[in-house]
């Protein structure tokens, strides 16, 4: 968990001129709500910002843009800007221009058919009145649970022994 390891690694900022002599990068990345519910990574973040001896960067990123969504939904469906532009303007509105949540959202919207391949007019086509129906939960994780629950019982008990192994699990360990 990146935010327990700064915290526990933060004994740096009373150092003083031994972080002078040495450079060191790290990036880190949370969603502004997360800073406000998460007491220790307010407390880190205030200290850092507090310090002397650390300079500090932040990029505050928002959502992409209407036109940037409807490039993105255009380059995944292989149509031109104005056919994607009426489905854009649904989607970035639900998804409020998160990327991720884009592509999650289309993800449900083929799943649910609302956004299905025409083969007799080869291209992709959408009811959208179905997909202003269409509901777009707030968190990612709403939205992976719900993909998560459509899975096999087998799958899902996969699933769920893999995750006690953390982020990252080794082709052996997939293997057992």
């Amino acid at each position: 968990d990146l935010i327990t390891s700064l915290i526990v690694d933060a004994d740096f900022l009373s150092m003083g001129e031994e972080v002078q002599q040495r450079c060191v990068c790290f990036v880190a990345a949370y969603r502004n709500h997360e800073e406000c519910s998460n007491e220790k990574l307010s407390h880190l973040l205030e200290a850092l910002k507090n310090s002397t001896t650390v300079h500090i960067t932040t990029l505050n990123l928002g959502g992409i843009s209407l036109e940037g969504t409807n490039r993105m939904i255009a380059n995944m469906l292989k149509l031109p800007i104005r056919l994607t532009r009426p489905l854009c303007e649904v989607v970035h509105r639900k998804a409020r221009g998160n990327p991720l949540f884009v592509r999650m959202f289309l993800s449900v919207l083929f799943e649910e058919h609302a956004l299905t391949y025409s083969l007799k007019e080869k291209r992709w086509l959408w009811d959208i009145d179905d997909i202003r129906q269409t509901s777009m939960d707030e968190e990612l994780a709403l939205i992976l649970s719900q993909k998560v629950s459509r899975m096999s019982q087998d799958v899902q008990q996969a699933l769920t022994l893999v995750s006690c192994f953390g982020m990252r699990v080794e082709g052996d360990v997939l293997r057992m």
